[in-house]
């Protein structure tokens, strides 16, 4: 199947692309995200495919996880979970790896479901009817709007939202009733957010990262407001900076700013990732990342939450920071 190429170029990043192409001993055009694909594509559209496959549901995104503990035991399984979708669309035939593309409308959708093997995605689909210009015309058009979230069976079990925080908690409501049955009833789910951390637990996730704070926001004075305070060029960490302290000292955070140097141990691979954590609900990353790079940020933030050992990747490295 060809991969689609705006879609590749708005979530792959351009480092990662140079790294395959260098790796791989592609003759290729680097100047542009653009001219790599088409010579990727033309040359070897298997590397193509395998760098998409790795952004593909990532890139440049919120992300937010939520502990589901009176999730229902008997829908605790891949295989209970997916008949229970099935009976919801109403099909007989395989739900996965396959675009449903319903009529769009305000109310999310589902419109496509994978098994990821340590998880089962779901990708919500709505629109929202605008009026624009087609050529000469003023018309009315329905552009599809997607989202994506992630079920991680087991105890406990983890929702993970590709959204905003705010967005997020919509579509955990359209989740609710997704499980809900006329036999079980409406099922209503006390999600705990996973990814809004106290300072304190911040200040760990940091340390156990080695990432260095960029950029903050705190209280203003007299509790009125927000200060914002960014680290100058050549600043790796504004923690370190007595004059930063200072200024801080006292206030609440509101959010932060942090940069890790990340690095793949097996493909030698590395990058900067760049991520925010808003204290009062939310996390997004500032820059491109794949799905390996989010799992190995946000399994430091269920270690630091829940006292887990966080986790290799699948090929049992480590991705290592500063």
């Amino acid at each position: 199947m060809q991969v689609n190429r705006l879609e590749f170029e708005r979530v792959v990043k351009r480092d990662r692309i140079v790294h395959a192409i260098d790796t791989e001993k592609v003759k290729c055009d680097k100047t542009s995200i653009q001219t790599m694909y088409k010579d990727l594509n033309e040359k070897k559209p298997d590397v193509l495919k395998r760098l998409y496959s790795e952004y593909k549901y990532a890139g440049k995104t919120a992300v937010n996880i939520f502990e589901a503990p009176d999730f229902p035991f008997e829908l605790n399984n891949k295989d209970a979970f997916l008949k229970h979708i099935k009976g919801k669309l109403g099909i007989n035939s395989r739900v996965t790896g396959i675009e449903f593309r319903p009529v769009l409308s305000l109310m999310p959708k589902i419109n496509f479901v994978d098994d990821l093997g340590d998880a089962i995605l779901i990708q919500w689909v709505s629109g929202e009817p605008k009026v624009g210009w087609s050529g000469y015309e003023v018309v009315e058009q329905i552009k599809p709007s997607f989202e994506i979230m992630l079920i991680r069976f087991g105890s406990p079990v983890f929702v993970e939202v590709r959204s905003g925080y705010t967005n997020s908690r919509k579509f955990l409501n359209h989740f609710e009733q997704l499980i809900s049955t006329d036999e079980r009833g409406i099922i209503s789910i006390n999600w705990l957010p996973v990814t809004q951390v106290t300072e304190k637990e911040a200040e760990k996730i940091a340390s156990i990262l080695n990432a260095g704070l960029l950029e903050s926001e705190v209280i203003g004075e007299g509790c009125i407001g927000r200060l914002s305070l960014s680290a100058a060029p050549g600043i790796e960490d504004l923690n370190e900076q007595q004059q930063y302290r200072d200024m801080v000292s006292g206030r609440a955070y509101l959010s932060q700013v942090f940069h890790v140097n990340y690095q793949e141990l097996d493909t030698g691979y590395s990058t900067k990732v760049k991520f925010r954590i808003n204290h009062k609900g939310g996390f997004e990353f500032k820059n491109k990342v794949s799905e390996r790079i989010i799992r190995r940020i946000l399994d430091v933030f269920v270690e630091v939450r829940y006292g887990f050992e966080s986790k290799t990747d699948s090929d049992g490295n480590e991705a290592v920071g500063l």
